[in-house]
């Protein structure tokens, strides 16, 4: 199987990172193929009302999964600021021939209520301890992120005659999520999450400067959720947060969130 990854033929750094990256869990029998992210003069004259910068990261998912059509065989498709595990790609593989009830498989998902963030919370050290996954249907699960995903085999040119279909009103990730919610396409997530953000995703080549705090948070939630968590490198995520927001009430509001996820809540 082959994992597709997008990236920028200027972020050299990036690149260097995820390739290392994918050497380090050295998966048999897999193969990473570099594709050459658009940049936003690619979107010149493309209508719709995204952000130029959108529109090429659109256009760079669409590439990665044509890139793929010339067999049937399942992808993988990442960007190029993932951490992966040893298990991300046997697991990946091993849902990929045992499901076929899905056209997208995701690695990792941004929760974007609270409540679903504390039900993940409660259940991933169950499940860590177990060594299990759960396929979690994503018709309802209000969710957004599209960092990492598999394509099933068959499924390829469905995903992109339903993107085809589409203006480009909606970022890529968005209107993936739209699509699945539409019963248009099938999507899973696995969880614990098979994928995390790398310390390169808390410099988005996509979203403004502005929004940085807010993507450090989601992140940090995320590398939380991941299989092989790091929790001491998460304790510095969550002093970094403290120290940028300078919020007292919210860090104590933090700790009684936890006391409310801990293993001694009945």
């Amino acid at each position: 199987m082959k994992c597709h990854y997008i990236n920028l033929d200027t972020a050299t750094a990036r690149r260097a990172n995820l390739e290392a990256a994918f050497r380090a869990v050295n998966p048999p029998g897999w193969e990473l193929v570099r594709i050459a992210a658009s940049g936003p003069d690619a979107a010149a004259g493309v209508q719709g009302s995204i952000t130029a910068t959108e529109k090429a990261c659109w256009l760079s998912h669409r590439r990665a999964i044509e890139a793929a059509l010339g067999d049937d065989e399942p992808v993988v498709i990442v960007e190029d600021d993932v951490r992966f595990s040893p298990r991300t790609f046997p697991i990946l593989a091993a849902l990929a021939t045992a499901d076929s009830e899905w056209d997208l498989l995701y690695s990792d998902v941004i929760l974007t209520e609270i409540s679903s963030m504390v039900t993940y919370a409660r259940d991933w050290p169950q499940l860590a301890r177990a060594g299990n996954f759960r396929m979690q249907d994503l018709a309802t699960l209000p969710f957004v992120g599209a960092a990492g995903y598999v394509v099933r085999g068959g499924s390829k040119r469905r995903v992109l005659e339903a993107l085809d279909s589409l203006p480009f009103d909606r970022a890529y990730d968005v209107a993936l999520r739209d699509l699945i919610h539409q019963g248009v396409l099938q999507g899973r997530a696995c969880f614990p999450f098979l994928t995390a953000p790398s310390v390169d995703a808390d410099a988005s080549t996509i979203q403004p400067s502005q929004l940085q705090f807010r993507d450090a948070a989601i992140n940090a939630f995320r590398r939380l959720m991941f299989v092989d968590r790091d929790l001491e490198a998460s304790r510095r995520d969550v002093a970094a947060l403290e120290a940028a927001h300078g919020d007292p009430a919210a860090t104590v509001l933090g700790g009684v969130l936890g006391a409310l996820v801990s293993s001694k809540m009945p």
